[in-house]
């Protein structure tokens, strides 16, 4: 018997499901491991972004299966999702700035206190 061997990033994660999107114009298949299912959307990081309504679940031994039926168009809109959400994604991690630190030489406290204090010693020494 032989045992399927899976892709290294499959061990990353944390769903067995399995996305299924049938292109019905071409009849061909794209099979995705599943990253998050949220109340709106079955998520394939990088892959596919499928409205959760859409689509039917099956399970497996495995776990969950969503089918997505969809023309070629349809294909190519969610690839652009899932293109478009990674990209949001790298940005958000790549414009982190840090919030900018106050230049102590223009506290006016620290300065009006010392010269409060230079004038009180020069006041007290005459």
């Amino acid at each position: 018997m032989f045992k399927s061997k899976r892709k290294e990033e499959d061990h990353f994660l944390d769903l067995d499901d399995r996305l299924i999107v049938y292109e019905n114009d071409g009849h061909t298949c794209e099979i995705y491991y599943v990253t998050e299912v949220n109340d709106e959307a079955v998520i394939a990081a990088g892959r596919a972004v499928v409205p959760k309504g859409d689509c039917d679940v099956r399970t497996s031994s495995e776990g969950r299966v969503w089918l997505y039926n969809a023309p070629k168009k349809h294909v190519h809109e969610v690839e652009r999702l899932a293109q478009l959400e990674k990209s949001m994604v790298l940005q958000k991690i790549t414009d982190y700035k840090p919030e900018p630190k106050e230049n102590p030489n223009l506290d006016m406290k620290f300065w009006a206190l010392a010269a409060l204090l230079f004038v009180a010693i020069i006041a007290a020494a005459f």
